[in-house]
């Protein structure tokens, strides 16, 4: 499952769920189907790249332990290149839910697959995590989950907010990856009343803080800190700020610095095509040097409005100008020495598919913004005759695993479609006798509606036909008053039960949700879910 250990708490693979209200089932996403053949396009993406193209690889600074190393040290090496297929996957430094963890486990069950022979030559994948560090997310805040004395049920969920780190930067301010490291702060105390809604709860939220205090020592940055600490067993990781030191990707940064306009005409005619995406247009003013280009600058806080504490950095939309600036400069000037250059979404995944794997695993919005990458990229290298580059497959994988509240499996708690249901059916009894369990006026009230219906027409230039349609409208008004006041008790008690499962919408929210840190679900339903997919693939 992933299968932490109980050492490091980290997934070692892939994971499952119970029934009741506590829990709900789980379902994964793996697209396209059948997985099983996803090792075996790894294997031919591996096979078709040539030598010099994947010597590129050998220069990749990854993290893998306690440092910086060579993707696949351990393993043999054609001339100057990792000698096994690189399956990729990509997400922010927070606290993954399920679905991001089955990424991860997807990747494992390829790992073992290709280890079995099921690739072809029997070949060790390499597992890499891009850890996008150039976003400004606030990893601040892991909500844990917990049951509470009281209540209609005698017990009902809640969340603890625990406050991760000593000091916190507010998200849209300085890029995770430019923060720097920070103290753990205590995992919270639980009131008097309250318990962990999970079993695991405690072990894994000590071994969480133990990790991310020993990466504060170290880690160069924040994100450093927590990728140390959440990194899964079996894969490095890259930080995604770090991507266009890359020789490859420096060259096309070069390119598009040089062909700014064509570039991002193709950016934006891609993004127009497929508004499903949700991506933002480029700015392309007449002036060259003005052209926005996907990626993001880096620098050092000013003093003006919105400014960061001294010390911090910011991050804007690059242009041309930008790109020129950071191209002039040392390869490996850091931002200390001046603006920094970052990769946004398409560039990043552009990278990392055209040099650095021979499969990247997308989660739902990577499945649905990358194909506007692929679009652009063949509208500007290969519209213009140039050459279109020869990308790695990718694949979609997710999960929803909802978390075990213990003890709340045959609780009464409503669902969220239950809160729904409570209130359509209070309202709509007000107009539908059906609901009432009065057929008379059921029977009575059909009657009305047809001849009301019959009406329209004719009342549209007869005015006999519109006063007799009035008087029906009011005879149906008056009938459907008539049955509220004979089931007015009937009526209250719906009425009570929507305002109650309206007053618990928040609990039956907690039970709901998907999103809570995988760490926290019970290890049978985690190894559920990791053999479920592992049985997708093949493995």
């Amino acid at each position: 499952m992933p299968a932490m250990s109980a050492q490091n708490g980290q997934p070692s693979s892939l994971p499952g769920s119970g029934a009741g209200r506590g829990s709900s089932p789980l379902s994964v996403v793996l697209r396209p189907s059948p997985a099983s053949t996803w090792a075996l396009l790894a294997q031919e993406h591996f096979d078709a790249t040539p030598i010099g193209d994947r010597a590129h690889r050998a220069t990749l600074a990854v993290v893998r332990g306690d440092g910086s190393v060579p993707l696949a040290p351990d393993a043999p090496v054609a001339p100057d290149a990792p000698d096994a297929p690189v399956v990729m996957t990509g997400h922010q430094l927070e606290w993954w839910h399920a679905g991001i963890l089955a990424k991860f486990l997807a990747g494992d069950a390829l790992a073992t697959r290709a280890a079995k022979g099921g690739a072809g030559p029997s070949r060790r994948f390499q597992r890499l995590w891009a850890a996008v560090d150039q976003d400004d997310n606030d990893p601040g805040v892991l909500r844990v989950p917990v049951v509470r004395a009281g209540g209609p049920g005698g017990a009902s969920p809640g969340v603890v907010e625990w406050n991760v780190f000593t000091s916190r930067a507010p998200a849209g301010h300085a890029p995770i990856g430019f923060r720097p490291v920070s103290g753990v702060s205590p995992v919270p105390a639980l009131e008097p009343g309250a318990r962990a809604a999970s079993g695991v709860a405690e072990e894994r939220l000590s071994d969480l803080r133990d990790r991310l205090a020993r990466g504060a020592g170290a880690g160069v940055s924040l994100a450093d800190q927590i990728a140390r600490a959440i990194c899964p067993a079996g894969w490095s990781y890259l930080r995604a700020s770090d991507l266009l030191r890359w020789s490859p990707a420096r060259s096309l940064v070069a390119q598009m610095a040089s062909d700014a306009r064509a570039c991002a005409g193709a950016y934006n005619q891609a993004v127009r095509e497929r508004p499903e995406a949700g991506l933002t247009l480029l700015s392309v003013p007449t002036s060259d040097d003005e052209i926005e280009l996907p990626l993001w600058v880096v620098e050092r806080a000013g003093g003006g409005k919105g400014a960061t504490p001294e010390g911090g950095f910011v991050r804007r939309k690059a242009l041309v100008r930008d790109l020129r600036r950071w191209l002039d400069a040392a390869p490996n000037a850091a931002a200390t020495d001046g603006p920094a250059l970052a990769p946004r979404a398409l560039l990043m995944t552009t990278i990392l598919r055209w040099w650095a794997c021979d499969l990247f695993i997308h989660g739902l919005g990577g499945e649905v913004y990358d194909p506007v990458m692929e679009a652009w990229l063949a509208e500007w290298l290969g519209g213009g005759g140039g050459k279109s580059p020869r990308l790695a497959p990718a694949v979609t994988v997710s999960a929803t695993l909802r978390l075990r509240f213990d003890g709340l499996e045959n609780s009464q708690l409503p669902t969220l479609e239950d809160v729904t249901g409570a209130s359509w059916t209070a309202h709509r009894a007000r107009h539908d006798p059906a609901l009432l369990d009065d057929p008379s006026a059921v029977e009575r009230k059909r009657a009305l509606v047809a001849q009301i219906a019959s009406l329209r027409s004719r009342a549209r230039r007869d005015s006999g036909a519109r006063a007799e349609r009035r008087a029906l409208y009011r005879e149906l008004h008056a009938l459907l008053d008539a049955s509220r006041r004979s089931h007015a008790d009937a009526l209250e008690s719906l009425t009570r039960r929507a305002a109650l499962a309206r007053e618990r919408l928040e609990e039956a929210r907690l039970l709901s949700d998907r999103t809570w840190w995988w760490a926290l679900h019970a290890p049978a339903d985690l190894e559920r879910l990791r053999r479920e997919i592992e049985s997708a693939a093949g493995a």
